[in-house]
């Protein structure tokens, strides 16, 4: 139970650069420091890993799957697609449109059309689209082409066998999606990890450097130390943008840029109450 309070009371003095405090961990043990951030990447890495899983439950691929199905079942019954040498054809003359009512949202899943241009493919706002030469996925605003050609040169189904196909694609899905799952509780820790490391040398060089233009010459592992507080808030803040759309350099670049703020900060406050 000390122990905790003890992590809590850094925790909350590290979150804010604070010249009593950080005047303090100049004089404080090295391993002090790193045991402090250890803590925190863990408790880090352990909210990362529970959100992740919440997430993925709360996308219940078997319930999507089920959706799928019934979806593809408003497909008419004598409904049969061909594709030769990377050409699709229907024996429907029209285009199919297939709605998926699932999670209390109905969504366009599935549009099938051999006379569809491609300047006019992005028109149907429709998760997935068959034209007659290549299969088109929209996740969010960025819509996949892949060339029928490549990925089924000759095929011919009929209904159910277009739904057995979809329902083998979820299977092979769930199966993935839950290794991937797995693979969290081993991949976030460590790539935490190394980009803490390589963030925080960095940012220590640069910090660094930066007091030696200014005729303060500090020590580089006492702003290694410093380092190892003032990534609090910056790891928290990071942490919320990992399940948010940003691309992961933007998310990379903002961890850094708080992280050399946040310690130049400190390193500041740390000297500056020893003035």
């Amino acid at each position: 139970m000390k122990k905790v309070k003890t992590f809590l009371h850094d925790l909350k003095a590290s979150i804010v650069p604070q010249s009593p405090y950080y005047s303090k961990v100049l004089k404080s043990r090295f391993n002090s420091s790193f045991l402090y951030f250890f803590s925190l990447f863990i408790l880090i890495a352990g909210v990362v890993i529970c959100a992740a899983v919440i997430k993925t439950y709360q996308n219940n691929i078997d319930k999507v799957g089920s959706c799928m199905t019934k979806a593809l079942e408003t497909i008419p019954s004598n409904f049969t697609i061909t594709i030769d040498r990377g050409n699709m054809s229907t024996n429907m003359g029209m285009p199919v449109f297939v709605w998926n009512a699932c999670q209390n949202k109905t969504k366009l899943f599935l549009v099938i059309d051999e006379r569809i241009s491609n300047q006019d493919v992005s028109k149907p706002k429709a998760e997935v689209l068959i034209s007659r030469s290549d299969l088109y996925i929209r996740y969010r605003s960025h819509l996949l082409s892949l060339p029928l050609q490549k990925l089924f040169p000759q095929l011919h189904l009929n209904k159910q066998e277009l739904i057995k196909r979809v329902q083998t694609g979820i299977t092979i899905y769930k199966f993935l999606l839950l290794s991937l799952v797995a693979s969290f509780f081993l991949f976030i820790p460590l790539s935490i990890m190394l980009i803490n490391i390589v963030c925080m040398f960095i940012s220590s060089m640069s910090v660094y450097v930066f007091f030696v233009l200014f005729h303060k010459r500090y020590s580089f592992r006492k702003i290694v130390q410093i380092g190892l507080h003032s990534c609090s808030l910056p790891l928290f803040i990071t942490a919320i943008f990992v399940f948010t759309p940003l691309h992961l350099y933007n998310i990379l670049m903002l961890f850094f840029a708080l992280f050399f703020i946040f310690q130049l900060v400190a390193v500041y406050e740390a000297h500056y109450a020893n003035i």
